[in-house]
């Protein structure tokens, strides 16, 4: 047993120094999680209130729990002092715009250049569409994104790069029909 008690010193001082290097890492992935997502609720705040523009909003992102990384999403009025729900809807299309912003992350993290997005962006109010497409003409340019818009809102038209309709079945070039 003496002969083996050199090894097992070895092995234990190994065995500590590989649980302390598991906690370290532990604690690297979550500063980084952490602070991915204070990127991103910087990057929301900033869009969000320049297309809500006559709003104060503050988007408040909180990691509940680091191991299955599961989010709490809050938006509050700092003008009204309220919280608004992000479930339920926040009105004016708030909840729309946030989505795109998260969709446009992500897209843009996995390296895409395109972008699809379908329906539901009528939910923005009149107000703040020009703000909205403002802004996403900027970062499709800004970062090379492709942005593919289907919508049966014509409010949206105006925006496009270029626009196609579907007639009887077939797609045409909106400047080829009356």
């Amino acid at each position: 047993v003496k002969e083996f008690e050199s090894d097992i010193e070895i092995l234990s001082a190994k065995k500590l120094q590989i649980g302390t290097a598991k906690e370290f890492n532990k604690k690297a992935i979550d500063i980084l999680y952490e602070s991915s997502i204070k990127e991103l609720e910087e990057l929301i705040d900033e869009v969000i209130n320049t297309i809500f523009y006559d709003r104060e909003l503050k988007i408040i992102m909180e990691l509940t729990d680091s191991r299955s990384k599961s989010l709490v999403w809050r938006i509050y009025d700092l003008r009204k002092d309220v919280e608004l729900s992000v479930k339920t809807g926040t009105g004016r299309g708030i909840r729309t715009v946030l989505s795109f912003i998260i969709q446009a992350y992500y897209v843009m993290s996995l390296g895409s250049k395109f972008l699809f997005i379908d329906e539901g962006y009528s939910f923005i109010s009149e107000a703040y569409i020009g703000r909205f497409f403002e802004y996403v003409r900027l970062l499709c340019k800004e970062k090379g994104l492709h942005l593919v818009m289907i919508s049966h809102d014509e409010r949206f038209a105006g925006y496009a790069d270029k626009h196609y309709g579907v007639l009887a079945g077939r797609i045409y070039n909106s400047s080829d029909v009356n």
